[in-house]
């Protein structure tokens, strides 16, 4: 194991961190500031009513970005969803990089894949003592 790939892997993770970071941080403050605000929507039989904003939010994180509340909320606050999208392929590219490198995603370790990455550090730390 060289010390470029563990270098890049830390920079991938920290980079993705500040993704989400940053659209947790704005999801939170326009939660706060703005999830008393009402809109108007249509219900599922067509018709208008007023909704707040929080409760457009919670629709988000329960059924997703494809949800009606979604969908409006990503026209209101593009640069939530631009923050996430980013973080999600950040993470693609972390899980591309994991397999390559380590034959598995480090979100799916197994106990012997941990074994194995452990004992390969342990190889590593002592060549590099021994240069």
């Amino acid at each position: 194991m060289k010390a470029t790939i563990i270098k890049k892997l830390e920079d991938l993770y920290s980079e993705h961190s500040k993704y989400q970071e940053l659209m947790s941080e704005n999801y939170n403050t326009v939660k706060d500031r703005f999830g008393e605000n009402e809109i108007d929507c249509e219900d599922k039989d067509g018709k208008k009513v007023m909704i707040k904003e929080r409760l457009l939010w919670d629709e988000v994180w329960y059924y997703g970005r494809d949800s009606r509340g979604g969908k409006i909320m990503t026209k209101k606050y593009p640069e939530i969803f631009e923050y996430f999208d980013k973080a999600n392929e950040i993470k693609k590219e972390i899980d591309s990089y994991e397999v390559e490198k380590f034959g598995f995603k480090g979100s799916e370790m197994r106990l012997i894949d941990f074994i194995k990455l452990i004992g390969e550090i342990v190889e590593f730390k002592m060549k590099k003592y021994e240069e």
